[in-house]
Parts: C-alpha cells; structure tokens; sequence
C-alpha cells in the first residue's frame, strides 16, 4: 500500500483533492486545531481529525504540540502502523502533473554525484542562480558548476528516497528569495535523468513532493519536534542520510513532478526561523559522521543520531522524549 501524507491549517485545498485522482494512493490528511471544517466522501481519504487523532492513543500524540507543523508525523505514523510499504510528503500548495505517481526510477540511465562533499544540485536543473533550503550557503560558487557526475549503466535498486523536483515556486530558503527568486517566480526544473548522491555526499531534501521508498527506512521520516518548521524536514533530511547510508541506500533527486503556486510567507519571519540552516549545517554534517551507528536498527541509530546533536547542543534536551514517544509508538 502507498500513502500521501499531508497537513494543513488552510483545510481541503485544491492541490490536496486533485492528488485523489491518483487511484493507487490513499491521503492521509492530518487536520491541526487551526483547520477549518471540511468533509471529503472517498475511501482513498483518511482524515485524521483533531478528535481521531486524540483517539489514536499514540504516545507522540499526545506529547506533540498542537499548531505545529510537527503534527505530519502524527501521519507518518498512521501509515507505518497501518502497513503502508511507501509514503510520499506533499504540502498544501503542490499541484501534481498528471504523471506525479509516476516515479519510476530508470535503472539503466542516471548520474551519480560524486563530488563536492556538499554540491548544489539545483545548479544541474536550472538556469536561475537557486539552491535548495537547507544548503550550506557559504558553499555556493554561482560562476561554475562545481558538482562532478558520472554516468552509470544500472543500478541495483530504487533510491531509499526520491525527492521530485517542484516547478513554479520552488522550495529555497529566503535568502535566495530575497537576492535571486524574486516576487512572482516560475522555475522550469530541467532534470533529464535522476541524479543519485554517493555516500558522503550530503544535500538537503525537504518534507514536500519527497518519496520515502523503503518500509525499513520508515522511521526516518520523523520530524524533529524542538526546532521550528523551516528547519525540522532539513535537519531530518541530514539524519536520514547518514542512517540510509548505514544501510546500504541512497537518495536521488529526480525530474519535477509538481507545479508549486506557493501559499503567502513573510520572508523576515523565514529567515528568523531558517537561521540554523544557515549556520549550523556544517557542524550537523560534521557531529553525524561522528556518531557511531550500528546499521542494523534504524530506530536505535536514529535516537543516537540526535543524542549526538542533542549532546553538542544543536537541539534542546527536550527533543530525545520526543524520540523516545515516537520509538515507543513504532514497537
């Protein structure tokens, strides 16, 4: 079974319904005290309500604040424990392509980044002079394309993760808003072939139009609870990394497969709550390498990835009974 997994203060939006169209996916929708009222009659729709949710009887549930975007994991949750074998983030505001379930990754032909340790993958997909949220800023080199790939014949399997490119109004931080974007962008993504990250190599992937593809690598998909929305998916995509690779698997980026027409922000209040992307990326990368894992239990190298950054103090202590919650509620 294959879960979209969802959340939302601005109730059914259209982005969110036409995703119904998509008949192999059931929507798991995780409603917030902030969401308006809504009713949806289709059995592919699991609405977890504030009420259902309350009645879940998960320990995370019942810990996680409410107005935080950190509900999602409530959803993650719902589809590990109701057996769903993959689960895709979408936001509020991404309206798919009619071939969005298409994720088909094509063994035969990909590119595999080998180098730099941290390369801006969006300088291979488009022409703008962009980078993703969560990219150490002090790495970017807008006069050359520094990232070295390879062309490759096959490759075993799927990447653990496949974050599709998002169209239109894509997810940077405010600083690119604010010096490149500009007001009313529309990017066209170029992306010929998916292009997978070797093993220490590291890049930021968010928490919108994201394939999570491995049931054994489920418990990854927990958003860390302490820090603010526009870092928890960032910081989660560092962690992931470094238990998937423990694990023998990889993450790729592939071709667009949304169109992002994205909902009103203030960029001060983004930058305020980037601002640990910004400085702290580094010190993150270089506190996971550290960390000793052990490669066979993704929940126990997961809880000791942030016992790591906890124990630096890049998170509050606060955060480990979060994990703690969450860990509970998988076994």
């Amino acid at each position: 079974m294959k879960a979209i997994v969802t959340t939302s203060i601005n109730g059914l939006t259209k982005e969110i319904e036409s995703f119904l169209a998509f008949d192999e996916w059931d929507i798991i929708y995780v409603s917030d005290k902030k969401t308006p009222d809504f009713d949806v009659k289709s059995d592919q729709f699991i609405h977890l309500s504030c009420e259902k949710q309350r009645n879940l009887n998960y320990n995370y549930a019942n810990k996680c604040p409410w107005n935080s975007f950190q509900r999602k994991n409530i959803g993650y949750m719902y589809a590990i424990k109701n057996d769903y074998e993959k689960i895709a983030d979408i936001d509020d505001d991404n309206m798919p392509y009619e071939d969005w379930d298409d994720w088909i990754f094509n063994k035969n032909k990909y590119f595999k980044v080998k180098e730099p340790k941290l390369p801006n993958i969006y300088e291979h997909s488009s022409e703008e002079n962009i980078w993703p949220r969560g990219m150490a800023i002090d790495e970017l080199k807008p006069d050359k394309k520094d990232s070295i790939v390879t062309k490759q014949e096959s490759l075993d399997s799927e990447p653990a993760v496949i974050q599709g490119l998002v169209d239109g109004d894509p997810d940077v931080d405010a600083i690119c808003r604010l010096t490149s974007l500009g007001s009313n962008p529309d990017v066209k993504f170029n992306l010929e072939s998916p292009h997978v990250f070797e093993e220490n190599v590291w890049t930021p992937f968010n928490a919108q139009n994201t394939l999570w593809n491995r049931e054994k690598l489920l418990p990854l998909t927990y958003l860390p609870t302490t820090v603010s929305m526009r870092v928890c998916d960032i910081l989660r995509s560092y962690v992931a990394q470094r238990v998937m690779w423990e694990n023998d698997q990889h993450l790729s980026f592939c071709r667009p497969t949304v169109y992002q027409d994205r909902n009103a922000h203030d960029l001060l209040v983004d930058f305020k709550d980037e601002y640990a992307v910004y400085t702290d990326v580094k010190d993150w990368i270089n506190v996971l390498e550290d960390t000793p894992l052990k490669g066979d239990n993704v929940s126990f190298d997961l809880r000791r990835c942030y016992r790591s950054l906890v124990g630096e103090g890049y998170i509050e202590r606060e955060e480990l009974s979060y994990i703690k919650a969450w860990i509970s509620d998988l076994n």
